[in-house]
């Protein structure tokens, strides 16, 4: 689906769009590779090890969320 948008996009000379979808999917792909890891890492690490994951988790989230409610945490 999205490699046809990025083609309807380089037919129409589109630039924003056709920038916007390319760092869409290397976000996506970097987020998929972060979710791999992350499954690795769960299926590895036993009862104490997914304290450590969650904290992890809860930092990264910190750093990487946009969403409204993180936003207005980060400002604190």
């Amino acid at each position: 689906m999205t490699d046809k948008l990025l083609d309807i996009a380089m037919e129409e000379k589109d630039h924003a769009t056709k920038i916007f979808l390319s760092e869409f999917v290397a976000c996506q792909m970097e987020e998929e590779a972060m979710a791999h890891d992350l499954y690795k890492k769960a299926k590895n690490a036993g009862e104490a090890g997914m304290m450590v994951i969650d904290a992890q988790l809860h930092m990264a989230h910190k750093v990487m969320c946009k969403c409204c409610e993180c936003k207005a945490e980060k400002r604190k």
